[in-house]
């Protein structure tokens, strides 16, 4: 595979090197290095054919295409073909893609999805349109975790919860330490194969980022809503670029594992027509969950544009503590709710890490998590898809719009991150914040 999908920096490292000693030839080659090289160089006419792969059904949607459960000819076995689609050769191929290729190539982590190779459209069916397909090849993971929760005859015992919460954050940690994030942790996109191992998948919102730098700047159009956190839906304009860090993986992260205990998506907001009205419902559902006082110690909160009317205590341990007796006992329920307290942390600088959130007592506690073989998991194949529940965006048609506001060019005023007089100037004076929540 990796003759066929390549970095710009090794394909012109060996060029450098010898032009340095051919006169006019190497300041040549060297005025070519000093130019930007492209994130990848992706070469379609070196990929396997999708005609190689013969379709057996669909597995997974989404924004950007299907997920196709596909037999392959050659290797004699099944994998899951995600579809990209491109315009013409001129338009380029989609930098989300290139970096998806890129990050999944380059992990290697028993608890991270793996690609597998690129296939292509024949070039002959480029001959009848304009639109371009390529797939990424997958190994078939047999289920995921959004399938399982709304799978009623499922029921983990609490030492398999916590196995496959560890493996989460084992993921998690790896993910983080390569300077990568996801940016879309939810439910959905977590599978689970038939020996119970755990991997974190869909990589078309993850991104390379610099730990180390306090202003650099990402989109703020990243994660499910039901699973974005305060400092993503607090943005006064979605479409400029926003500082953030790995702590937003995180807070998705909690989201599932609140999922995993409750059965169900626990910061669901229905009401709102418009982006702004469902982020604020959001931000109200969070402020239910952890109270005014994780609001209250949170800086960018209180200098933001919008404040709560009234006053909350945490509902945390009332969300959970039902679930978790009902799943384990009085003790599970007590360790989950300190467990889900650790977790839900309005402050982005007071969430854990996740190799803090490994080194909790939670998994040091009884029971122990169990190993991942262990976890019973059904014979037929869980898929969000085959559920019934209801999605963040309502649907396939307004999610492709979203997708598109996404990628529409936008002005230089609008890519150029404000300074901190100029977004308060945005928000308004204190005095004059907008109340929301309350009856």
């Amino acid at each position: 595979m990796a003759s066929r999908v390549k970095t710009g920096a090794t394909a012109g490292a060996g060029n450098g090197n010898g032009a340095a000693a051919n006169g006019k030839a190497g300041k040549a080659a060297a005025a070519a290095e000093a130019k930007p090289k492209p994130f990848l160089q992706f070469d379609p006419h070196l990929t396997p054919k999708s005609s190689t792969y013969r379709s057996a059904q669909v597995v997974g949607e989404g924004v950007f295409g299907d997920v196709r459960k596909c037999f392959s000819k050659k290797m004699k076995k099944f994998y899951a073909l995600k579809k990209i689609k491109y315009k013409k050769a001129e338009d380029g191929f989609p930098v989300t893609a290139l970096r998806e290729i890129q990050i999944t190539q380059r992990l290697s982590h028993p608890n991270v999805i793996k690609l597998k190779e690129v296939a292509v459209t024949p070039a002959a069916v480029h001959d009848i349109g304009d639109d371009r397909f390529c797939y990424l090849v997958f190994p078939v993971i047999e289920h995921d975790l959004c399938g399982l929760i709304g799978n009623k005859d499922w029921n983990p015992k609490p030492n398999h919860i916590k196995c496959l919460i560890q493996q989460l954050f084992r993921g998690l940690k790896y993910i983080h330490a390569n300077s990568i994030l996801h940016r879309d942790i939810k439910s959905a996109n977590i599978l689970v194969s038939r020996h119970g191992v755990l991997k974190i998948a869909d990589f078309g919102l993850a991104r390379p980022y610099r730990p180390e730098s306090v202003s650099a700047q990402y989109t703020g159009l990243i994660c499910s809503r039901w699973y974005r956190p305060p400092e993503i839906l607090l943005g006064v304009d979605k479409y400029a670029p926003a500082h953030y860090t790995a702590a937003v993986d995180i807070w998705s992260a909690a989201c599932v594992v609140g999922e995993l205990v409750a059965r169900d998506v626990i910061l669901k907001s229905r009401a709102g027509k418009s982006d702004k009205e469902l982020d604020i419902t959001q931000l109200t559902l969070i402020h239910e969950l952890c109270g005014s006082q994780e609001f209250d110690t949170w800086r960018a909160w209180r200098d933001s544009w919008i404040s709560f009317k009234d006053k909350r205590r945490s509902t945390l341990s009332q969300r959970f503590t039902p679930k978790a007796s009902a799943l384990g006992g009085q003790h599970f329920a007590r360790q989950f709710v300190k467990f889900a307290m650790f977790l839900f942390r309005v402050n982005p600088d007071a969430r854990p890490t996740a190799t803090a959130v490994l080194a909790h007592d939670f998994f040091k506690s009884t029971p122990p998590p169990s190993l991942p073989s262990e976890v019973p998991l059904p014979q037929e194949e869980c898929r969000e898809i085959n559920t019934r529940r209801s999605r963040p965006g309502h649907s396939k048609q307004s999610q492709q719009q979203s997708h598109s506001q996404q990628h529409q060019p936008r002005s230089h005023s609008q890519q150029q991150p404000r300074s901190r007089s100029q977004q308060q100037q945005r928000r308004g004076p204190a005095s004059k914040r907008a109340k929301i929540g309350g009856t």
